[in-house]
């Protein structure tokens, strides 16, 4: 699983232009998410856009080479063994 973050955590929420109570919730639901990154196989840190979409490429072509993608794979060759 991959995760797209912020660099920053106030920069997440710079757009945001509601009242005090909103942008606190905005914060909160926020500071929420990036802690579910903690339960993902990678982070893409959203810092510039070309260097976030190089990153997320990479982790896209690599995933072939996973076990969970060569099971049928390792299984074949177990087999031949």
């Amino acid at each position: 699983m991959k995760f797209i973050m912020p660099k920053d955590y106030h920069d997440a929420f710079s757009g945001n232009t509601n009242y005090f109570d909103s942008f606190r919730a905005c914060l909160e639901k926020g500071r929420a998410e990036i802690e579910m990154a903690l339960d993902y196989d990678y982070i893409v840190v959203n810092d510039e856009v070309e260097t976030a979409a190089r990153r997320l490429g990479e982790i896209i072509r690599s995933a072939r080479w996973s076990k969970k993608f060569n099971q049928s794979f390792i299984q074949e060759v177990l087999n031949n063994a």
